[in-house]
């Protein structure tokens, strides 16, 4: 199995958990390699013997480091749990978001075909907590980047938006919302908004009218 590659996709399980080192000792499934899982990249708490899957994010140091919210190992496990509606051409994973703290994760779709990727991946999504503990919130893509930020803000009331501007070059948006549910949009300490960000690829700012 190779380690020296970002992105591989791994099973491991916890070999020490001491409370107050900042990562998980673990071993990787099939080897007698140890790897670490860094607390703030873990998807919740673990006690030595749990199993895990996640994506090697590093292979500097004495030890690979590997990650649960990384976008390697989110884009994995969506394309491993679309894989047959991906197989028939009919949906694509455009992109994929968490932050840390952020208990979801967002995970965008398009069709190549014209029909609802949504609708199409769902039934797959209950397999997700099979790889991760995080929530997974299904986005509908767009090329238009004001259409697919405001698409990334779900379950924020899309029909509250009053306006969005983008600029292209810098990477960043202004979205306009009544100030009575701007709570809605930012999500518990921000977090909807910053997973927004994240899964677009702008910084999103949001202006209260």
């Amino acid at each position: 199995m190779a380690f020296d590659k970002v992105g591989h996709f791994v099973l491991g399980q916890v070999v020490k958990a001491n409370p107050d080192k900042p990562g998980y000792l673990t071993l990787i499934g099939g080897t007698d390699r140890m790897a670490v899982l860094p607390r703030v990249c873990a998807d919740g708490p673990y006690r030595v013997g749990d199993r895990f899957y996640a994506c090697i994010k590093s292979v500097e140091g004495p030890y690979p480091i590997v990650s649960q919210r990384s976008g390697h190992f989110i884009r994995r496990v969506a394309e491993l749990l679309f894989a047959p509606v991906i197989a028939e051409g009919r949906v694509d994973v455009k992109a994929v978001g968490t932050v840390q703290h952020a208990e979801f994760v967002k995970i965008a779709v398009g069709s190549p075909t014209g029909d609802d990727p949504i609708r199409l991946c769902l039934p797959y999504l209950r397999e997700f907590g099979s790889y991760s503990r995080l929530r997974p919130c299904l986005v509908l893509y767009s090329a238009s980047p004001e259409e697919f930020i405001k698409q990334a803000l779900l379950p924020a009331p899309l029909g509250e938006v009053k306006g969005i501007t983008v600029d292209r070059r810098a990477h960043e948006a202004e979205v306009r919302v009544p100030a009575a549910v701007m709570p809605r949009f930012l999500g518990k300490a921000g977090l909807n908004v910053a997973v927004a960000g994240r899964v677009t690829g702008f910084s999103i700012r949001l202006a209260s009218l």
